[in-house]
């Protein structure tokens, strides 16, 4: 949806000029869900809380969780507090098989966010 996090561009704009619905696209969720009844959550950046270097993967929402661990939003599942609608916007090329590849992984990360932060300022 967004390409890459550091380009200019934004992929959404494509659908300024042409109606994605024409091309047999049933829906496109950034335009098509209100946010206000879905809870939008996403790992960008490697983190359930980094809004600080996520420059696309946002929504316009009334709702105000911020999560740091996976186990908090599931304890909120279970508890009933969030919405009865969610969507997760995931990015499995965090994810690692082993703690040497976590590792590998989170210094690439920490790295391209570091640099990211740098650019937003």
């Amino acid at each position: 949806m967004h390409g890459r996090p550091t380009s200019k561009w934004d992929s959404r704009l494509l659908w300024d000029k042409y109606d994605y619905k024409k091309y047999g696209i049933l829906s496109e969720p950034y335009f098509d869900i209100d946010f206000n009844k879905v809870f939008y959550a996403t790992d960008a950046g490697r983190a359930w809380d980094n809004e600080a270097i996520n420059l696309r993967d946002r929504v316009d929402t009334k709702f105000d969780f911020s999560f740091k661990h996976t186990n908090e939003i599931i304890e909120s599942l279970k508890e009933n507090v969030l919405s009865n609608k969610i969507m997760i916007n995931i990015h499995p090329e965090h994810w690692a098989k082993s703690d040497m590849e976590w590792y590998k992984i989170w210094l690439i990360r920490k790295i391209k966010n570091t640099i990211k932060k740098v650019l937003i300022k």
